[in-house]
């Protein structure tokens, strides 16, 4: 598969291919999630592809404690509202290892639905918070074998990346005369396809605030086109005219990138109305 630009490389043309965005009917979003983040608007006849580093949260990458999804990653996290003890569920029912992106996911929205952390990310003393060599951090396994926590250090880097992925599908779209309500289908692939729960994604400001049902998971949608690749080499052809097709916008250098990402970084966005109408 061909490039598209300095982070769009053939697994988003792969992902475009197998899911048909270049010949959709209204417009469609995909988000492919791995050590960058990439996003695809577009339909038939045009595409526009965003492109920036905020892969590595959504991998466990920003947590001391973070694994990629693999037994004993922990990929589902609640907190009790009143004790704020932490029930988990790991892959595999394996003893708990870390905690993979959509774990992560759940912990951060958990510990702000719970009022444990606060619209910056800052714990506030209650519960479950402990003082560490690393500053103030949240307990949530400690065992005879391990102790897995999160540090506030931890929760800004995370934010970081959130942030960076919101304000590239916003300034995206915004630079097309789009809103969010525009979207006919949002496909999520790579690290944020596999197990996120979109509400909690929506919760933090992850994700924009639209109807649950307009998500679809993509998974390996970069796999999937090469096995069709692979299966009918005419679709070369069709790469190629996909590539063709795109227009790249590099997130990291982008003005409005960065005029706009300031205000990502709180949870779940120092303004919320933005979630909802884009």
């Amino acid at each position: 598969f061909p490039n598209a630009g300095s982070y769009v490389g053939g697994d988003i043309i792969s992902g475009i291919l197998s899911l048909g965005i270049h010949k959709a009917e209204a417009p469609t979003v995909l988000i492919d999630v791995g050590t960058n983040a990439e996003i695809v608007v577009g339909m038939k006849d045009w595409l526009f592809v965003g492109a920036g580093a905020a892969g590595p949260a959504l991998e466990g990458g920003v947590l001391s404690a973070g694994m990629r999804a693999q037994p004993g990653a922990i990929y589902r996290i609640e907190i009790d509202p009143g004790t704020h003890e932490v029930k988990n569920k790991t892959i595999g029912d394996a003893l708990p290892a870390g905690i993979c992106g959509s774990g992560v996911i759940d912990l951060i929205a958990e510990l702000f639905e719970k009022g444990i952390i606060d619209s910056m990310g800052r714990f506030r003393d209650t519960a479950g918070v402990v003082r560490t060599e690393n500053g103030p951090s949240f307990v949530v396994v400690r065992t005879e074998r391990a102790t897995i926590e999160v540090s506030e250090r931890e929760i800004n880097n995370f934010l970081r990346s959130k942030a960076a992925m919101f304000t590239s599908l916003h300034v995206l779209l915004k630079s097309l005369g789009l809103g969010f309500r525009d979207i006919d289908r949002f496909y999520i692939a790579g690290a944020l396809g596999t197990g996120v729960r979109v509400r909690k994604a929506i919760g933090i400001g992850m994700l924009p605030d639209i109807p649950v049902e307009k998500y679809i998971p993509a998974n390996n949608s970069s796999l999937s086109g090469a096995e069709l690749l692979l299966t009918n080499g005419e679709l070369h052809k069709e790469v190629e005219k996909i590539r063709s097709m795109i227009t790249y916008r590099e997130m990291n250098t982008d003005t409005e990138f960065m005029k706009e990402f300031p205000d990502a970084l709180f949870l779940p966005h120092l303004n919320p109305d933005i979630l909802t109408n884009g």
